[in-house]
């Protein structure tokens, strides 16, 4: 990128620092959960009242998405509990995250609502919304065809409830999330009665364990760099230290 296109680009410590940075994937669903969460698919709303997606961020839609980074936190805490010297430097708590991207842009840094609600770069952005009669454009209803369902459930809170299932670290907040999302989606990933996954539902996700990925030394061992062959690295120049996975990983020689 730095050659590229002239933007100075500096290299993360390993794929993990952006499979598991709090963004989207538990900023939409957080917010949107806590506001339609009663919402029977069907009932419309008034076009000109529908809150701002950040601007008008409740107590209870920053609560949800509190909750969530949490279990992000706890996920990273488990990696680094059993590979110590993984780096995860760049996975930083939510509040953290955002008035580091948004340095002077937000008023009030007190809370995490307020973080959304003063955010200069978070203001005027509306929720996904379509009018399902042509006829009267002022009624709306959540489009549910929208990204914050079709990117942020499989490519997301999947695959952290995934990698939390690898971890052993429970999250009950992303089942309860990809439990809602889904009612209003042709697809199915998770059992609301168990909150386990159903047995072939995350084919098409990005979920680690659907590719071979599915204990923690390949979960980490995917992540790291690879020489000119394909073949990992034990000794990574992000993880210094060394971990028992198959015999894909070969001891980098002097």
């Amino acid at each position: 990128m730095s050659l590229a296109y002239n933007i100075p680009s500096i290299p993360l410590p390993g794929f993990l620092n952006l499979t598991l940075t709090p963004s989207n994937q538990i900023i939409h669903p957080g917010r949107v959960y806590a506001h339609f969460k009663d919402w029977d698919g069907k009932e419309t709303f008034d076009a000109a009242t529908m809150p701002k997606l950040y601007e008008d961020l409740t107590d209870e839609g920053a609560a949800e998405i509190q909750y969530l980074d949490d279990e992000i936190q706890a996920i990273k805490a488990a990696l680094l509990k059993k590979f110590p010297d993984l780096q995860l430097t760049q996975v930083l708590p939510i509040k953290e995250r955002i008035c580091t991207m948004y340095d002077g842009q937000i008023s009030d840094k007190s809370t995490l609502k307020s973080i959304f609600n003063t955010n200069i770069g978070y203001s005027r952005v509306v929720f996904p919304m379509i009018a399902p009669d042509a006829d009267k454009p002022d009624r709306v209803i959540l489009n549910v065809n929208a990204r914050f369902f079709w990117e942020d459930v499989p490519f997301g809170l999947v695959i952290l409830k995934d990698i939390g299932r690898i971890l052993g670290v429970a999250t009950p907040h992303c089942t309860k999330q990809i439990v809602w999302h889904q009612k209003f989606m042709p697809v199915k990933y998770v059992n609301p009665e168990t909150g386990d996954f159903i047995e072939g539902a995350l084919k098409d996700t990005g979920a680690p364990s659907a590719y071979g990925f599915d204990t923690p030394e390949k979960l980490v061992e995917s992540s790291l760099s690879t020489d000119k062959s394909g073949k990992g690295f034990a000794a990574d120049i992000f993880f210094q230290g060394n971990f028992s996975s198959n015999a894909n990983v070969e001891e980098k020689k002097e």
